[in-house]
């Protein structure tokens, strides 16, 4: 990652850095950032698995974790904004305010009684139906259950962006090729070591909020140095894909350093005569620093409350 040394002074001192990297694709901007965090590598494991409670920020509205497999009590109570309720009703394939596939969008106009007094609430239990049924079919098939948004007239095919991707992420094949070679083929190669779940979001982002899917591996079958990997593998609104992969590497006088490298993919950086990409890494990078400023105090302190309970 080219730190200075300065930078690297910086992170002894307990700072977090962040930068932004270079990459082909014009649609995706890579940040990446690294802070010492001062409790046991564990600690930030046992907080992660709880999703819930390790992403929770005002930007975050709702979320929560599906069950394995996944069931309709698990997104009970996700709000669908009623904004893109109401898109719904002129939604077509090449032409919806809300990212879906051909499919999908086919269901909708077929299934949702328009004339009734109730059609946004069949939008609402419909959205949810499908986000189930999207989570359980990834969780059988892998990438071949990732949709294709046809919400514009250019589809976006989400498997073809997570390969690309994944052939980019040098610093995993580096680190553990065994565990690049399980997000390649899972589900259909286990990998001692590795537990993973899917959770769904709500969260503030651009002028809509987002509702998107994400599965999650973890990886702790090298000694000293824990992979988290967070695929994006839907999002109602912006994001062509994003991929994010945590490091957890342990310092040699106590604690760990935690180095994060976000990959996010959006057609609409190609946008804004060129003016977009520069005001999204500038975005991207402040709020690198700010998430692992967040990340390092919350785990410190709670460990610290942990230590005083014992």
């Amino acid at each position: 990652m080219a730190l200075s040394d300065s930078e690297l002074a910086t992170v002894e001192r307990g700072q977090p850095v962040a930068k932004i990297l270079d990459v082909k694709e014009k649609r995706e901007v890579a940040a990446f950032g690294i802070v010492r965090v001062q409790t046991p590598r564990p600690f930030f494991v046992e907080r992660f698995r709880d999703i819930e409670q390790f992403k929770r920020s005002a930007a975050v509205l709702q979320i929560g974790r599906f069950s394995d497999p996944p069931r309709s009590e698990d997104v009970r109570d996700l709000i669908i904004d009623p904004v893109d309720i109401d898109s719904m009703r002129t939604c077509r394939v090449g032409d919806c305010d809300v990212r879906l596939s051909r499919a999908t969008i086919e269901r909708f106009r077929r299934e949702i009684h328009w004339s009734s007094p109730r059609w946004r609430d069949e939008v609402t239990a419909l959205a949810r139906e499908s986000l189930v049924e999207y989570a359980a079919a990834y969780l059988v098939a892998g990438d071949q259950a990732l949709a294709s948004y046809d919400d514009h007239k250019r589809p976006v095919v989400v498997a073809d962006e997570f390969r690309s991707i994944l052939d980019a992420s040098h610093h995993v094949a580096r680190t553990a090729p065994e565990f690049l070679d399980y997000l390649r083929a899972f589900p259909r190669q286990p990998l001692p070591g590795v537990e993973s779940f899917l959770y769904w979001s709500k969260e503030k982002f651009g002028f809509k909020p987002v509702v998107s899917v994400t599965h999650v591996a973890i990886y702790t079958g090298r000694p000293a140095v824990t992979l988290v990997v967070s695929k994006q593998i839907y999002a109602s609104h912006y994001f062509d894909a994003s991929f994010a992969t945590t490091a957890l590497i342990d310092a040699s006088d106590g604690g760990f350093y935690l180095m994060y490298l976000n990959r996010t993919r959006a057609a609409s950086l190609n946008k804004l005569g060129g003016l977009a990409k520069p005001f999204a890494e500038r975005r991207a990078r402040e709020g690198m620093v700010q998430h692992l400023r967040a990340v390092k105090e919350r785990l410190e302190r709670d460990h610290r409350a942990a230590e005083s309970r014992q």
